[in-house]
């Protein structure tokens, strides 16, 4: 390979820890979730890796450094010969840093022109955005409506022990709870609100109405009397964060 000597850089968190972000370079499936279906990747130094773009353009690359969860290197190149970079023809480097709630992704795509450099920029800003929104719908799981659903019966569960059940299988210790009677910190606080809700607002059974919506990890719905909540999800797919703006008693 010809000297690189011109690159771009662009950092993005994600919500998950660098365990499930590396994993999207590990399993074709989960490279197709990002790139676009017919998607591949073979694992391995020297191993061919394969984006198959919505529009029909196809990139080959092969790994030639793979580090779980930290690094992953590869080349990248166009099948297309009047595209900027032929296969081989420039080399992309990604790194991941655990943080706290997440993962800093780190990617560096070195060129050989300033000017190949330049059009791609926008390419890297919408498919990392891309990566992040894969990532999200598998923390989501197939099974949301029914955590959702799930999550929601904590509200009219009759005791304490049945709403901390509820609770415990379904979101994190520190969980936060915001709504127009509340703002709580933590799994205790909401099962003790969830308890005086009860009792000044009897009856109260809020159900969701229509789909469940994610993006980067947070999830979207209405329940019934026509509420809005948001969720966000941890790393491990359990609620981390709610925020509710329904009205009680509805």
């Amino acid at each position: 390979m010809t000297a690189l000597p011109f690159s771009l850089e662009r950092s993005i968190f994600i919500g998950a820890p660098p365990a499930l972000v590396f994993s999207f370079f590990q399993d074709s499936a989960l490279f197709a979730r990002w790139w676009g279906a017919g998607s591949t990747v073979d694992p391995r130094v020297g191993g061919e890796l394969i984006i198959r773009f919505p529009n029909a353009v196809v990139v080959r690359g092969a790994f030639l450094e793979l580090d779980p969860p930290r690094k992953v290197v590869f080349t990248y190149g166009y099948d297309d010969p009047t595209k900027p970079i032929a296969p081989g023809g420039s080399t992309v480097t990604v790194t991941l840093q655990p943080q706290t709630h997440g993962t800093l992704v780190t990617l560096s795509h070195a060129l050989a022109t300033p000017e190949v450099r330049d059009t791609h920029v926008q390419g890297w800003r919408h498919q990392l955005g891309q990566f992040s929104a894969a990532v999200g719908t598998v923390l989501a799981g197939e099974d949301l409506h029914a955590r959702v659903d799930r999550l929601l019966t904590a509200w009219s569960a009759p005791d304490a022990a049945q709403r901390r059940a509820i609770l415990e299988a379904l979101v994190t210790p520190e969980v936060r709870l915001r709504e127009r009677c509340g703002a709580l910190d933590g799994l205790e606080e909401v099962v003790i609100h969830l308890g005086v809700l009860q009792r000044f607002f009897p009856g109260q059974a809020p159900q969701r109405v229509g789909d469940a919506v994610e993006c980067h990890g947070r999830v979207l719905f209405q329940s019934s009397g026509g509420g809005t909540w948001v969720l966000q999800l941890s790393g491990d797919g359990r609620v981390s964060d709610i925020t509710s703006f329904a009205r009680p008693g509805v």
